[in-house]
């Protein structure tokens, strides 16, 4: 019987690109295992195996760092690597929705926004809470409670 997972490649604008095992539009949950440097594993919840993610298959709608974070659900098509293994590609947020990265990016762009918004022009006032005073910031009184230094305070 022929196998229904061929694998083909298809030229596109001079550069070679791996064909999906399964048909092209079908899309599969997975979570993210782990992710480090780049690259790291999604397990497939249809098959439970885990699938191998670059970061250049990260696709993002947002100027961030491609990143995933384990435990992140995620939404991807199936293809296949050079040498056969499956390789997680077109990797989005469960139904098209932001990836962690993407909603962090957002997070960090509006802070920064708000920051420029509201900063003060004074510039002095960025250390005014440290304590300027030459006291240390230590333990405090050492022989309050616990022991004491041989004299009795109690009456």
């Amino acid at each position: 019987m022929p196998s229904t997972t061929e694998t083909t490649q298809t030229e596109t604008s001079s550069t070679t690109v791996p064909a999906n095992v399964s048909t092209s539009s079908e899309r599969v949950l997975g979570l993210v295992k782990w992710f480090q440097g780049g690259f790291g594993f999604v397990t497939n919840f249809d098959t439970k195996e885990d699938v191998f993610v670059h970061h250049s298959s990260v696709t993002t709608t947002v100027d961030c760092w491609k990143m995933l974070y384990p435990g992140e659900y995620v939404y991807f098509s199936v293809g296949t690597m050079e040498d056969g293994k499956s390789q997680a590609v077109n990797v989005t947020g469960v139904r098209e929705g932001p990836l962690r990265c993407e909603t962090l990016a957002l997070l960090r762009q509006e802070r920064d926004e708000y920051n420029r918004e509201n900063r003060t022009g004074d510039q002095e006032t960025t250390g005014s809470s440290r304590n300027t005073s030459g006291r240390s910031r230590g333990r405090g009184n050492r022989n309050r409670g616990g022991r004491s230094s041989g004299t009795n305070t109690s009456s």
